[in-house]
């Protein structure tokens, strides 16, 4: 089942969020300004108690609050409220069982969806200067094969297991260093059952298997060949892919200017169920492109959907199949190539 837009929307930049404040779950704070969009009337019903049990001296407060959330961005509106009360550690408590009912009755079906994210970050740059930190200490423990300490900043810090390691060409994820390393069967089992992505090629064209194989290390050839709960053709897929980067250009082209990023390679999502949504979020762009393959007639198809949260009538809604891309719904006018 697709998700509804309304729906989608609301859960897409709920993750972005989530992920940009580096959590490794999805929680209710993540929702808040999401949420507020679609469900205003349910939320405006948890706030007014709230709201009115302080009296003025609070009400200032809080607009106080709100004004710093707005900052630069405009005038202050009902989400920046929202978010200055849930700055509030009585107020967060009492708001999270509401919100989390809100949230239970309008997407209990949605979440309940498995979310992959593709991580296209490949320079410093684009990163806090603290994140910057910690991938470059694991890039460090990667290539020193420290795998113990490898292993604790997986756990201790937000290092996407699937992202390219910073620093190293081309375009290596902690399982093709392994792979070159020849590291025992046990380490790369961990890293399997972690989520790693046997599919996942580097920025030359090489998977883990391919490298392991070139580097004489029979005993990951195994377990490094990627295991596919779908059969889509490569030749239709990379046809896909193709169309797909030309769509994010085209949506995305002043913000990858400044951020240069590795885009989605799609071949990873043929390792996941049919249930599996997938998200790619652009930094700049206050937003990103959610994405999900399946089968139409027997043919495979890419349904997409992008949105900048801050720029009104962006969302956009796009079918791409090996022979092109069609807007199905949306404000921004993109024809397929």
């Amino acid at each position: 089942m697709w998700l509804s837009g309304k729906s989608t929307r609301v859960l897409w930049l709920a993750e972005m969020e989530a992920r940009w404040q580096n959590s490794r779950a999805l929680k209710p704070e993540h929702l808040l300004t999401s949420l507020f969009r679609h469900e205003a009337k349910s939320v405006t019903e948890v706030l007014k108690p709230l709201i009115r049990s302080g009296g003025d001296a609070k009400r200032d407060r809080l607009l106080k609050l709100a004004s710093r959330e707005a900052g630069k961005q405009g005038p202050v509106e009902p989400e920046h409220v929202l978010l200055a009360l849930f700055a509030e550690d009585k107020t967060r408590t009492l708001m999270l069982p509401a919100l989390r009912k809100i949230v239970a009755r309008r997407l209990e079906d949605d979440l309940s969806e498995e979310l992959s994210t593709w991580h296209g970050i490949i320079r410093p740059e684009s990163l806090s200067p603290g994140l910057v930190r910690e991938q470059l200490e694991f890039t460090r423990h990667v290539k020193a094969r420290n795998w113990d300490k490898v292993f604790t900043a997986l756990k201790s810090f937000a290092v996407p297991l699937n992202r390219a390691l910073l620093g190293v060409e081309p375009q290596n994820a902690v399982l093709h260093e392994v792979a070159q390393a020849g590291a025992p069967a046990t380490i790369v089992r961990r890293l399997l059952d972690q989520g790693a992505w046997r599919s996942l090629p580097n920025a030359a064209g090489d998977r883990p298997v391919d490298i392991a194989k070139r580097e004489g290390h029979r005993h990951l050839v195994s377990m490094l060949t990627p295991i596919l709960k779908r059969q889509v053709s490569a030749k239709a897929l990379k046809a896909i892919q193709e169309h797909f980067h030309a769509l994010i250009r085209k949506v995305a082209e002043p913000v990858l200017r400044k951020h240069p990023l590795r885009l989605p390679e799609l071949a990873p999502m043929l390792e996941t169920s049919d249930g599996t949504r997938w998200w790619f979020p652009v930094p700049g762009m206050y937003g990103g492109f959610g994405y999900y393959l399946e089968l139409l007639h027997g043919s495979p198809a890419l349904v997409t959907e992008s949105e900048c949260r801050i720029v009104g009538g962006s969302y956009m809604q796009c079918l791409i199949t090996p022979y092109g891309f069609i807007q199905l719904a949306g404000g921004w006018d993109h024809g397929g190539p």
